[in-house]
């Protein structure tokens, strides 16, 4: 058994206001390889969800899917993935139920990963101070997701091994 190979792209937001979005030209900096997968994490500033995805053309499989509530507002976090082989970049097509104020989104790459996600955690606080638990086993490894209404982050974390 090999550690997961997770690679941070980058992120990126288009700020227009419609119910599809189409990023072009995504760095994928996972050389190409058979097992090689492209994750997405998403962000919207509304009860509003991800109805699909594409990456590089490929059907995108919705992975874990949040609310979170802050003051008077929801935000809806959701990550996706897809075996993309080939390719030294990507154009990302996202579906949203209805239209939307802004498109955020982080971009990793990864081998070694069979697709099977642990377990979701999530903490909703509207006070601040969010915080949650999660194990990482043996060479495996962690996407971290928040959003505020304005903007999403994401981080990673490696397993020992």
């Amino acid at each position: 058994m090999f550690p997961i190979d997770l690679v941070f792209n980058g992120t990126h937001e288009d700020s227009t206001a419609t119910t599809v979005y189409t990023h072009t030209s995504i760095p994928l900096l996972v050389a190409p390889h058979a097992n090689r997968r492209v994750i997405v994490t998403t962000e919207t500033e509304s009860a509003v969800t991800v109805n699909s995805m594409t990456i590089g053309g490929v059907a995108a499989t919705l992975l874990a899917q949040v609310e979170s509530i802050f003051n008077s507002g929801v935000v809806y976090l959701s990550v996706w993935s897809a075996l993309v082989p080939t390719g030294t970049t990507a154009t990302i097509v996202t579906t949203y139920s209805e239209s939307v104020f802004r498109d955020n989104m982080s971009v990793y790459t990864t081998t070694n990963w069979d697709g099977v996600v642990g377990t979701v955690a999530s903490d909703n606080n509207s006070t601040g101070g969010l915080t949650t638990t999660v194990s990482i086993g043996a060479l495996g490894a962690a996407i971290a997701i928040a959003g505020n209404a304005t903007k999403g982050a994401s981080a990673l974390r490696h397993g020992p091994g």
